[in-house]
């Protein structure tokens, strides 16, 4: 009987030990459960940020080719004013060398007619 008793708390022993093994066993189940779900949601998460990534991406890019645009039309309207501000010099620069040639025939003029001034003071005296 005693051999029985023996036997059966060993039995208990190991019933024991299987049930705690079982036990770990399922907790780790359920770990390694959440870490599977914990792992799709990050998963989730990166693939949403990589698309919220690329989204901002090509609203940079957008913005860029804006800016690039807005930039050459400020040149093409920088180049225009230039264009205008030469022409409006080249026809000064026009307007003074006729200037010039005015008051250098109106010189000659004077010139011519002193000399024939002189040359009828000349005849007079």
């Amino acid at each position: 009987m005693q051999h029985q008793t023996d036997l059966q708390k060993e039995f208990d022993r190991y019933q024991t030990e299987i049930n705690k093994l079982k036990n770990k066993q399922t907790k780790q189940f359920e770990i390694t459960k959440q870490l599977e779900a914990n792992g799709k949601e990050q998963a989730a998460r990166i693939l949403h940020l990589e698309n919220e990534n690329q989204s901002l991406q090509n609203t940079l890019n957008v913005m860029k080719e804006q800016i690039e645009a807005l930039n050459i039309q400020e040149y093409k309207q920088l180049i225009d004013k230039q264009k205008m501000q030469l022409e409006d010099n080249n026809k000064y620069i026009t307007q003074l060398k006729e200037e010039i040639e005015i008051v250098n025939i109106n010189n000659l003029q004077d010139k011519q007619i002193e000399k024939v001034l002189n040359l009828l003071k000349k005849v007079t005296e």
